[in-house]
């Protein structure tokens, strides 16, 4: 549901200004993870995919192109984590859980295009944590509380388009202010991924 929830805002939010440009839709596949100041407690990358609606139009008197693109990713993390033990003083035993994460965006970017079909584009994203699932020995629990909900990020691409109709390019998105800081940790997402996109 939340899907083709998306599906049709994004277009209309997209197609509602590009009438004459660059319209695309994209799907890509890659990793996400968390960077930062937590040597408690390390994530490893799983999977991730995300769907994007893009659209862009030049500048009055040409130059690069500007436009928008809704995002909507989801994420999938493993992380471990260090109990404490109050009699012992000592971290003494270790678990490991799933985490997952549903999380719409809107991004502004600049694109730089060339006549062979290379675009490379990037700018700032808002994003929100929609949903936030954590497992662990099989129990599932919601944790959107445990983290920022709005979430200030960059976003870069590079791309190749094929015969102005086929795209295959790889895009980087890295938080830029904490999706975590309780009790003095500082910790950031990034997200690689590469995707296919079709051009109208």
């Amino acid at each position: 549901m939340i899907f083709r929830i998306w599906i049709v805002v994004a277009l209309s939010v997209v197609s509602s200004f590009c009438l004459d440009h660059v319209y695309m839709v994209r799907a890509g596949f890659g990793g996400a993870g968390f960077t930062g100041t937590d040597a408690q407690s390390p994530v490893h990358p799983k999977f991730s995919y995300s769907l994007n609606a893009l659209g862009a139009q030049s500048f009055y008197g040409g130059g690069p192109l500007w436009g928008t693109e809704l995002s909507l990713s989801s994420s999938h993390m493993q992380q471990d984590t260090v109990l404490w033990d109050a009699v012992t003083g000592n971290y003494n035993d270790s678990s490991t859980y799933q985490l997952s994460w549903i999380k719409p965006g809107l991004g502004i970017f600049l694109m730089k295009s060339w006549d062979f079909g290379l675009n490379i584009s990037a700018g700032p994203q808002i994003g929100y944590l929609l949903s936030c699932t954590r497992t662990t020995h099989g129990e599932n629990r919601s944790c959107e509380d445990d983290y920022q909900n709005i979430q200030v990020e960059v976003q870069g691409d590079i791309q190749y388009i094929y015969g102005d109709l086929v795209g295959l390019d790889f895009k980087w998105v890295q938080s830029v202010l904490p999706v975590e800081s309780k009790g003095g940790r500082q910790i950031f997402q990034s997200l690689g991924s590469i995707g296919v996109s079709y051009l109208f």
